[in-house]
C-alpha cells in the first residue's frame, strides 16, 4: 500500500477518514481478499492510534468488506461471484425506485453537466479512471435527491459491492484495453438513456432506463468474468 492512498479528507471524523481509506482500497483491489489488517502496521501507515482504526475496522466488517474471526483478528474479506445475483437484484430492486422518486427534484443544470461528463466518455473510453469517476456521479445523482439517508446508505454499500467485483474482474483484463473501452462505450450510452429519461420526467421511463441498465451490467460482468477467468486458467 502506497502512502498517498491514505491521503484522508478531512470533513469527515476520523474513524470514517480511516474507514472511507481502508474500503477504497479493498474495493480497487489494493488490499487483497484474505489480506490480514495488522493493526500496528496500519497505525504506523496512517498516523493514527488504534482506537479510531479499530471502530473503521468494526465498521468495514458490519459492510461486509472484512471478517473478524474469534480473536477479533481482521482480514480482507473474500470475493465471490456467487453473491452477484443477490447484489443486483438489490440495485435492479432500489435504484430504479430511487430514480423514480427523485425525477422531479434533480436540477436541470445537474442533468446537463452529467450529459457534458459523459459525452467526453465517448470521446475517450479508454480513460478508465474517467468512465469509473462517471459511473459513480450518474449513480449517484439517482439517489442524491431522494431525500432518503437510509435508502442512499442503503444503494452505495451495495453499488461498491458490486464495483469490487468490476474491479476484480478488470484485473484479468488488464491486457485487453480494447474490452474495457468496448464496455465503457456500451454503459456510457445507456447513462445518457437514463439522463434522457430524467429530463423527460417521466417516471415510468426512468425506472425502466435504470431497471435495464442494471441488469445489463450484470450480464456484462457475469460474462466477462467467465471469459476472463477461463482465459487464466
Amino acid at each position: 500500500m502506497q502512502d498517498n492512498n491514505y491521503q484522508l479528507c478531512q470533513s469527515l471524523s476520523l474513524k470514517d477518514r480511516v474507514y472511507s481509506a481502508l474500503k477504497n482500497e479493498i474495493i480497487v483491489g489494493a488490499l487483497k481478499p484474505g489480506t490480514p489488517l495488522n493493526l500496528i502496521e496500519l497505525c504506523n501507515k496512517m498516523n493514527i492510534s488504534a482506537a479510531p482504526l479499530r471502530e473503521a475496522i468494526n465498521m468495514l466488517a458490519k459492510d461486509g468488506f472484512v471478517m473478524l474471526n474469534p480473536r477479533k483478528h481482521a482480514i480482507v474479506s473474500d470475493i465471490s461471484f456467487e453473491g452477484l445475483d443477490t447484489i443486483i437484484y438489490l440495485r435492479s430492486t432500489i435504484e430504479p425506485y430511487a430514480a423514480r422518486i427523485s425525477i422531479d427534484k434533480i436540477p436541470q443544470s445537474r442533468i446537463a453537466s452529467m450529459r457534458f461528463v459523459l459525452r467526453q466518455i465517448l470521446d475517450c473510453p479508454t480513460d478508465a479512471e474517467g468512465y469509473v469517476a462517471s459511473d459513480l456521479a450518474l449513480h449517484e445523482l439517482l439517489h442524491q435527491y431522494a431525500g432518503s439517508r437510509l435508502l442512499s446508505e442503503i444503494i452505495t454499500t451495495v453499488k461498491e459491492h458490486s464495483i469490487r467485483l468490476r474491479y476484480s474482474v478488470e484485473r484479468f483484463e488488464e491486457d485487453n484495453s480494447d474490452a474495457r473501452a468496448s464496455v465503457a462505450l456500451i454503459s456510457t450510452m445507456e447513462h445518457l438513456e437514463i439522463l434522457d429519461a430524467l429530463e423527460s420526467r417521466n417516471e415510468d421511463k426512468v425506472y425502466s432506463c435504470v431497471y435495464n441498465h442494471i441488469m445489463n451490467f450484470g450480464k456484462r460482468l457475469k460474462d466477462r468474468a467467465n471469459l476472463s477467468m477461463g482465459l487464466k486458467t
